[in-house]
């Protein structure tokens, strides 16, 4: 596994990805993902608009992008145009740290209108990133959606 790390309003953040995400997975989680031939099919030609800098780059997105989904095509394809548009962490953040992006989106409203937001202990915050590795990487690991 590889850490990335960011920061997220003002807080160090950690995203979990597989040392090298390949074309493989991806096709698997597609399959996972999208059961249906030809819902796979027009998921796949979608993730095709989106090319990262490097192969990792593209699988890394792809993967978040199918998780992301939930199966919905439509949903796919709006996530694909958000990895264009912006920065490819757009997708692979929340779709590896789900509870860390709630609690996020919850918090940053308030940093920004400069209400006093107390900030997780420590223990709390590497307990929230522990959950999110697990179910980022039972995801991973899983055969269904």
């Amino acid at each position: 596994m590889r850490r990335l790390a960011y920061r997220v309003a003002g807080r160090r953040v950690t995203s979990i990805m597989p040392l090298t995400p390949s074309r493989a997975l991806v096709l698997k989680k597609l399959c996972d993902t999208f059961p249906d031939a030809g819902a796979a099919k027009n998921a796949l030609h979608s993730l095709k608009h989106y090319q990262g800098s490097s192969p990792a780059e593209t699988y890394a997105v792809h993967l978040a992008i199918l998780k992301l989904s939930g199966g919905e095509l439509w949903r796919l394809r709006e996530y694909v145009k958000i990895a264009k548009k912006g920065d490819p962490r757009d997708v692979i953040y929340p779709a590896q740290s789900p509870e860390q992006t709630a609690y996020t989106d919850k918090v940053l409203p308030l940093h920004v209108r400069r209400l006093k937001v107390r900030p997780l202990s420590l223990a709390k915050e590497a307990a929230m990133q522990r959950r999110d590795q697990a179910q980022w990487s039972k995801w991973l690991e899983s055969s269904g959606a």
